[in-house]
C-alpha cells in the first residue's frame, strides 16, 4: 500500500466519523493541505455558502490554504463533488489548488478529479 492510498483512507474514515457526529449537517467537507495537516467543516446548509466562506477564511487565517485533497461527504456517507462556489472560491484563494484531487468513490475504487476538472467550461 503506498502513502497516498494510506492518507486516503485516513482521511476518509477520519471523515465518516465526522458525519457520525455531525449529525445536524447535511455534509461534512474535509481537506488534507500541502502542508499536511487536515481540517473539516460540517456544512448544516448547502447552497448557502456562509459555512463553506467562513472555512476557507480560517484556511487563509491559518497560512494553510493550498489543498491536496477534498473529500465532500453527505449524511449517508455518500462522497460527492463539493459545491461550485467552493471550488471557485478554493482556486481563487490559492490558483495552485485548481490541482486539488477531489475523491469521489465508484464500485470499491476511489476516482481522483483534479478541481480544475470539474469546473464548468
Amino acid at each position: 500500500m503506498n502513502t497516498d492510498t494510506i492518507e486516503i483512507s485516513a482521511l476518509l474514515e477520519e471523515t465518516e466519523r465526522l458525519v457520525e457526529a455531525e449529525q445536524g449537517a447535511q455534509q461534512v467537507i474535509a481537506v488534507k493541505t500541502a502542508k499536511g495537516n487536515v481540517y473539516h467543516f460540517p456544512n448544516h446548509c448547502v447552497g448557502e455558502p456562509s459555512e463553506e466562506d467562513a472555512f476557507l477564511e480560517m484556511l487563509l487565517e491559518q497560512g494553510d490554504a493550498e489543498i491536496q485533497y477534498i473529500l465532500c461527504m453527505w449524511h449517508n456517507y455518500q462522497l460527492d463533488v463539493p459545491s461550485l462556489h467552493f471550488r471557485r472560491q478554493l482556486v481563487e484563494i490559492c490558483p495552485r489548488n485548481k490541482d486539488a484531487v477531489v475523491l469521489l468513490l465508484g464500485e470499491n475504487v476511489f476516482h481522483a478529479k483534479r478541481v480544475e476538472q470539474l469546473m464548468p467550461r
